[in-house]
């Protein structure tokens, strides 16, 4: 498990990874087979966690492989090479069973209350969009899980920003894909709220920095 020291040399980087772990990244358990030189011993396996994230934004996926390996504190040796292209996606993988422990076996509440802004910013690269309501900024933070939509408002009520929080898709309601069997949330944060969203947390991916370049897309 990660002790003080460590959050305390990265404990924003921390909070990021796992704003992004908590949106379109994911954690899950593996089993790694060992070399074994013995018949008999081929059959043990390790368990190890990889971290994964595949998205469109080369930026975004290059931004938390170099945060994740930070946090991880990988030798050079066991390093990702780099994102890797996966059809029209980004991707990268990485292993640690001390980032997968920390991640399911932790409350890391009062880390995030700690570094809220990086949090919300993973996050935000994940799960938010920004859009432009009779030319003012305008941000949404999609779940489908209460009690991650609860913390998001409480870390941004930290940082001093409202915002409003509704049902955006019932549960039932067929989709593109497939026919909802979860409520989708969503937190809206508009206008003054919205432009100190962008200021004091803001995006890895250019297209939701706001700004007047953006703001002409």
């Amino acid at each position: 498990m990660y002790g003080l020291e460590h959050i305390k040399m990265y404990g924003e980087d921390l909070s990021y990874v796992l704003g992004v772990c908590d949106g379109d990244g994911c954690v899950y358990k593996e089993k790694i087979k060992h070399n074994m030189p013995f018949p008999s011993m081929r059959k043990d396996y390790a368990d190890t966690y990889c971290i994964e994230l595949k998205a469109k934004d080369k930026e975004f996926v290059g931004e938390f492989m170099q945060k994740l390996v930070r946090v991880t504190k990988r030798p050079d040796n066991r390093k990702p090479r780099s994102i890797f292209k996966s059809g029209n996606f980004w991707r990268v993988v990485v292993r640690s069973k001390q980032f997968g422990k920390f991640y399911f076996n932790s409350n890391w509440t009062g880390l995030l209350k700690q570094y809220p802004r990086g949090y919300l910013r993973g996050f935000y690269d994940s799960e938010g969009n920004l859009s432009y309501i009779k030319g003012r900024e305008c941000i949404r933070l999609f779940n489908t899980e209460p009690k991650k939509i609860q913390l998001i408002n409480q870390l941004l009520s930290l940082l001093n920003i409202k915002g409003h929080t509704r049902i955006y898709r019932k549960r039932g309601i067929p989709t593109n894909y497939s026919t909802n069997t979860i409520d989708l949330y969503v937190i809206q944060i508009n206008g003054k709220s919205a432009k100190e969203f962008l200021e004091k947390i803001g995006s890895n991916i250019p297209r939701k920095q706001g700004g007047d370049e953006n703001r002409r897309m």
